[in-house]
């Protein structure tokens, strides 16, 4: 390779990736929610059958959302601070919904066991609701309070807008 051709490809690198990170910074994702956007509703079903869906907690409790999968190793490495937070909070205003995005329920209640969770698990099997949220990657956190708005979203868990919810 020339060094023209190097240089081109070095360029090409630099603006994908420029491109692809401030798609996906925490700022972006904080202005986009900074406006408390209505969050979508959506149903999907859980590990048994039943249909749950996002509006069903409207006007009641907040909702804490965390889109994820089995096979994501950070997705894994969360699980316990997860436990705490459903823990602390299941008997106040706040209501978790996992979304296990394109997996099979019997893959899904296998981790469930495996890892001994006990919040609420939702089945995305084609990740239509992972698309309406605009996930790019997993775990994706989406906080909704009790109004239906969402007032977060992103890569870490919200421990200090998780408590400003639950307390509502």
């Amino acid at each position: 390779m020339d060094r023209r051709t190097g240089v081109k490809i070095f360029i090409l690198a630099v603006v994908f990736c420029g491109f692809f990170l401030s798609s996906c910074s925490s700022d972006s994702v904080k202005e986009s929610v900074s406006r408390f956007v209505k969050a979508p509703d959506f149903t999907l079903k859980d590990l048994s059958g039943a249909s749950v869906s996002l509006s069903d907690f409207s006007g009641k409790k907040g909702v804490f959302v965390i889109f994820t999968t089995t096979w994501c190793p950070h997705c894994v490495t969360v699980i316990p601070d997860l436990k705490k937070i459903y823990n602390s909070h299941k008997d106040k205003n706040l209501q978790m919904l996992a979304v296990y995005i394109n997996e099979t329920n019997s893959n899904v209640s296998e981790f469930k066991s495996k890892h001994s969770i006990t919040y609420k698990i939702l089945l995305d099997s084609e990740a239509t609701v992972a698309s309406l949220y605009d996930v790019k990657g997993v775990p994706t956190f989406v906080l909704v309070d009790k109004n239906g708005l969402i007032r977060y979203k992103g890569y870490d868990i919200p421990k200090d807008t998780i408590e400003q919810i639950a307390g509502e």
